[in-house]
């Protein structure tokens, strides 16, 4: 998790080109791009679905929402991010 990770070192994620997630945290996003990541939100509930539609160049659904999203935002106006 971003929350805890300190940036000091690689990161697992490191090295991907592209997250497609159903929720994400705005302090989540900030920190793949810091390493080159974009990241993908969509309401598509199906991994292989969405994969498919991104390469295919298709639009994901809009993201539902996710009450962990909100409470996210809400850590990070506290957090060092």
């Amino acid at each position: 998790m971003f929350h805890h990770f300190k940036d000091e070192g690689p990161h697992p994620l490191d090295g991907i080109e592209v997250a497609i997630v159903g929720s994400a945290g705005d302090g989540f996003v900030r920190h793949l791009n810091k390493r080159g990541a974009q990241v993908l939100q969509t309401g598509e509930t199906s991994p292989a679905a969405a994969l498919e539609k991104v390469l295919s160049g298709d639009a994901l659904p809009d993201t539902r929402f996710d009450i962990t999203t909100t409470l996210c935002k809400l850590r990070d106006l506290f957090s060092r991010h």
